[in-house]
Formats: C-alpha cells, sequence, structure tokens
C-alpha cells in the first residue's frame, strides 16, 4: 500500500546482495542488484 515501505523493502535487498548473497537470487538478473 506505502510506497515508502515498498521503497524500504526494495533498499534492504539491495543491500542484502551487496552484502554477500548470490547475484541474482533475487531480482534474477546477473550482478550486485
Amino acid at each position: 500500500m506505502h510506497v515508502k515501505y515498498i521503497i524500504k523493502l526494495i533498499l534492504l535487498r539491495r543491500l542484502q546482495v551487496i552484502s554477500g548473497m548470490p547475484p541474482g537470487g533475487l531480482m534474477g538478473k546477473p550482478g550486485r542488484f
């Protein structure tokens, strides 16, 4: 419902990917994001 909440979730997922999660595991795309 809230756009800010969705943005926070996306930012958190990006931070997790940068922290060391496998690339392309969340978004399905190769690379950090």
